[in-house]
C-alpha cells in the first residue's frame, strides 16, 4: 500500500499548503500552541491527519458525510467478532434526552479488567483494503481478500 501512502501524503500535502496560506497566520495567530505558530502547513497537516484517522463518519440521518470526533473511541481495537458502534437512534434515547441523536455508543457484552483491551468491531465491512490502511493504519484479515481500489 505504499503507492496509495504516497499518494495520499502529496494530497494532504497540497491541501495543507493552500489552507495555511489562506487561514495559517490568524489560526496561529491565537489558536495553536507556540511551537506550531512557525509552521502553519505542518499543524494543518498534523490535524488533517488527526481528523481523517480518528473521526467517525455520521449516518445519512444524522448528517451523513459529517466526520464526528468521538473522544476515547480511536483507542478501542478492532476485531469483527465483538460488538460495534451504534449511532443513537430517537427509540434508543426517549424523548426526554433527545438532545443524545445522533451520538454514539458502545455496547459492551462483557466487564474488563484493569490493563484489559477493549475491541470493538469498527462496522466497516464495504472498506477497500487501501481504506483500511489509510483511515486506521492496518487491513484486518477479513478485508484483506478485497479487490484494491
Amino acid at each position: 500500500y505504499k503507492h496509495v501512502a504516497q499518494e495520499s501524503k502529496r494530497y494532504v500535502s497540497r491541501v495543507a499548503s493552500g489552507m495555511a496560506a489562506d487561514y495559517g497566520a490568524f489560526l496561529a495567530k491565537e489558536h495553536w500552541p507556540k511551537e506550531w505558530q512557525n509552521s502553519a502547513e505542518k499543524a494543518i497537516e498534523w490535524s488533517l491527519c488527526i481528523v481523517s484517522s480518528r473521526g467517525t463518519a455520521a449516518s445519512p440521518e444524522y448528517g451523513g458525510g459529517v466526520i464526528k470526533l468521538v473522544p476515547l473511541v480511536d483507542m478501542f481495537n478492532h476485531s469483527p467478532e465483538h460488538k460495534g458502534f451504534k449511532e443513537l437512534t430517537k427509540e434508543d434515547v426517549g424523548i426526554d434526552a433527545s438532545h443524545l441523536e445522533g451520538s454514539f455508543a458502545v455496547r459492551i457484552e462483557k466487564d474488563y479488567h484493569p490493563g484489559e483491551e477493549i475491541f470493538v468491531d469498527y462496522n466497516l465491512s464495504d472498506y477497500a483494503p487501501e481504506e483500511w490502511f489509510m483511515s486506521h493504519g492496518f487491513v484486518p484479515k477479513e478485508a484483506s481478500h478485497r479487490q484494491e481500489l
